[in-house]
């Protein structure tokens, strides 16, 4: 198969295996970055207002180190743009990574490579592939984020500018997810290395932005690149070069690597951990193979935490505009402002939570598309003690690092207001998402109980209740959209008796489990 062809071919297989998690990510983040927008006009419409609340967001530490500092320009679309354009740099980077890492590393376990390769498909030919797949979601991401931000009426220079920037990143973080699948040998620690760099460059960049001392190292970020691009702020466009020279250095990084290893083999390989005590258990060997995920989620909970609770202490310097404040009553409930913040950002908190538990239910899924889990059930014949020992380690995670997120918020809370009694209430709120969290975990078991095909349906329903989280206060006045997320009725500060709602989850919750494992009990699994 001549090269050429080979890609062609091989586009076409990656774009239909693609199309689901690329366009549901870029219609949610193009979205989120549209509402967000419009609402910013109401909430921050005159020139004065907006003034006001660039000089206390510049002054308050936690913000500036969340979403980065503001220019003193003051523009509509710049406010307009803070926190979507950050969350969206780092989802454009995650995203294009995993999918390329896809199109490497997890061919390579699934045995799809060989095949390839014995048709008649040359190394270059899948590494090209996997770039060009990955390039062509950054290049989407970049374009629909720009088309929202000008169908909302803001400045083309900017718009464009947010695009740009995007794809940029989005180019660099699939270049990199490529090396990352020559370098390591399993797509998990493929996809953990590439979580921990774009970990450290955004730590890097909130660094900067935390400090004027500091400021030098958003050159060393590509995070802080993007951002120097300054979309809505007097444009800077020699920063896309920056991100332009490193996508090609990483990408010829790459390349040598994917023709000089064997397939299946990895540049770096770890010692044998074949005597681990942990694997001779099921629930030991369950997690083994997620505690590197476990421990990455425990750490950005806890610092996002830490942040949260750091912006509670400044709320009242930049929350005085009333619309912000009935818009955050409205997600957390109708007390005090800082209870409202802590009420909205825990609701946050807890679906990065359950997104641990689905990861680690459909690791089960996972196992059976790599033709392991009918080996493993070789082992341990019964289907039912398999799930539950997944299970346990979601349910037991999910409670640890809520638990965890409660106790950080708790603890800045109080040297913030010297309320210990108040401590005890924020820690019940964060305990109080867990039934939320074990009914999509229940949701997730049920439909890889009837379908081995699980993962698109169960992170496309994940997406659906962060959609109706993030946005149904902003667009839907009735709340119907909202109450869609079981979110929307677990415990908040201002109200923590939520006893009906969480026994309706709880029944719910544990009536999807029990028929998942019987519908799982009673399908065929891929042989090994």
């Amino acid at each position: 198969m001549r090269t050429a062809h080979a890609c062609a071919t091989l586009l076409r297989l990656s774009f239909r295996e693609d199309r689901v998690l690329a366009a549901t990510w870029v219609v949610l983040l193009t979205t989120i970055t549209w509402v967000s927008a419009d609402a910013t006009k109401d909430l921050y419409g005159s020139g004065q207002m907006r003034a006001a609340a660039v000089s206390a967001l510049n002054a308050t530490p936690a913000v500036t180190t969340l979403y980065g500092r503001m220019s003193p320009t003051v523009s509509l679309g710049e406010m307009a743009i803070l926190k979507p354009f950050m969350m969206g740099t780092i989802a454009v980077g995650v995203i294009t990574a995993v999918i390329a890492i896809r199109h490497t590393r997890a061919g390579e376990e699934s045995g799809r490579t060989d095949l390839l390769i014995a048709a008649g498909a040359a190394r270059n030919a899948l590494v090209i592939n996997a770039y060009v797949s990955a390039s062509a979601v950054s290049v989407a991401f970049g374009a629909a984020a720009s088309i929202s931000l000008l169908a909302v009426g803001l400045p083309t220079p900017g718009a464009l500018a947010v695009g740009a920037a995007w794809t940029m990143v989005g180019l660099l973080f699939a270049s990199t997810g490529v090396l990352c699948a020559q370098v390591f040998g399993t797509v998990r620690a493929a996809r953990s290395a590439i979580f921990v760099l774009i970990g450290c460059a955004y730590l890097i960049r909130a660094l900067a932005d935390s400090s004027s001392f500091l400021s030098w190292l958003r050159w060393l970020s590509p995070v802080g690149w993007a951002q120097q691009v300054r979309p809505f702020a007097e444009e800077q466009w020699w920063p896309l070069t920056l991100l332009g020279v490193a996508t090609v250095v990483v990408a010829l990084c790459g390349v040598p690597l994917a023709r000089r290893r064997d397939v299946g083999a990895a540049s770096w390989s770890r010692p044998d951990e074949s005597t681990d005590e942990l694997i001779r258990t099921r629930s030991g060997l369950v997690w083994r193979l997620i505690r590197t995920a476990f421990l990455t989620w425990a750490i950005g909970i806890a610092a996002l935490s830490a942040v949260v609770g750091n912006v509670a202490a400044n709320a009242d310097s930049f929350l005085g505009n009333q619309a912000m404040a009935d818009y955050l009553s409205r997600l957390g409930g109708s007390g005090a402002v800082v209870d409202s913040l802590y009420s909205a950002e825990l609701g946050y908190i807890g679906l990065l939570a359950a997104a641990f538990a689905i990861y680690v239910i459909l690791q089960i899924s996972h196992e059976e598309s790599a033709r392991h889990l009918d080996l493993l059930l070789t082992a341990t014949p019964s289907r039912r003690r398999w799930v539950t020992a997944h299970l346990l380690i979601a349910a037991g995670g999910s409670v640890v690092l809520m638990g965890a997120a409660g106790a950080v918020l708790a603890t800045f809370d109080v040297v913030n207001t010297g309320d210990t009694g108040h401590a005890g209430h924020i820690i019940a709120a964060s305990v109080g998402q867990v039934p939320a969290i074990w009914l999509m975990a229940a949701v997730a078991v049920l439909v890889y109980g009837l379908t081995r095909h699980a993962q698109a349906i169960v992170w496309a329903l994940l997406v659906a209740v962060v959609t109706a989280g993030i946005l149904g206060p902003l667009i839907d006045t009735n709340f119907a959209i909202e109450n869609l997320s079981p979110f929307s009725h677990t415990p908040t500060l201002a109200d923590l008796d939520a006893v009906p709602a969480t026994v309706f989850m709880l029944g719910v919750a544990a009536a999807a489990t029990f028929a998942g494992i019987r519908a799982f009990d009673h399908r065929d699994v891929v042989p090994g």
